[in-house]
């Protein structure tokens, strides 16, 4: 290019075509430095991915692989290795077992009575219950009376009346109570 800037000289007048002609070939240089930059830069990134993916891979090898060590199988025979010498190899095992099995023995023993000490706790809350149950339904006939007792509508002179408009009040408050209740009462009701 110089050349062709000489011959350019020696014809017309050349200017400053020589410092324009520099700069182009800095701006060149510049520029392939950058693309140089960029291009290890992609061909570094493009390594990290391969491994990135090769590990990737890896992984999911090694995944599948313990999937298959966790069947039943497989799980045997690993416990196996442990046990060179098979289960009764060593004497200390069957004594170990021995005291196991004592301290199960005992263990069962006690679960035993607890809970049958615990079956006759809820026998005796049925119980109970049940006696709470009479008790309420007695109250309940005791207050009734006293209600009948206590009305207004009660005539000591008039017995025969009297006995009726409590019966008939009697039977409504046992009707009610049933109702409540939701289940029937072992007495017959008389109407």
């Amino acid at each position: 290019m110089n050349k062709e800037l000489d011959h350019i000289g020696e014809v017309t007048n050349a200017g400053d075509l020589k410092e324009k002609l520099q700069e182009a070939e800095d701006a060149k240089t510049s520029v392939e430095a950058i693309l140089l930059e960029r291009n290890s830069l992609l061909q570094e990134t493009c390594e990290e991915w391969d491994q990135c993916e090769k590990k990737v891979k890896d992984i999911r090898a090694w995944i599948e692989k313990t999937e298959t060590l966790w069947t039943p199988h497989n799980t045997k025979r690993n416990l196996y290795v442990h046990f060179r010498n098979g289960i009764g190899g060593d004497p200390r095992i069957s004594e170990n077992v021995d005291d196991l099995l004592k301290v199960l023995d005992e263990l069962n023993d006690l679960v035993k009575t607890k809970t049958s000490s615990l079956e006759e706790t809820l026998q005796q809350i049925d119980v109970y219950q049940q006696q709470m149950q009479t008790l309420r339904q007695k109250i309940i006939q005791e207050e009734q009376q006293l209600r009948l007792v206590i009305a207004p509508t009660y005539l000591p002179h008039d017995r025969e009346r009297a006995l009726a408009e409590q019966q008939i009040t009697s039977r409504n408050e046992r009707i009610k109570l049933l109702i409540h209740r939701g289940t029937p009462d072992d007495t017959i009701l008389d109407l």
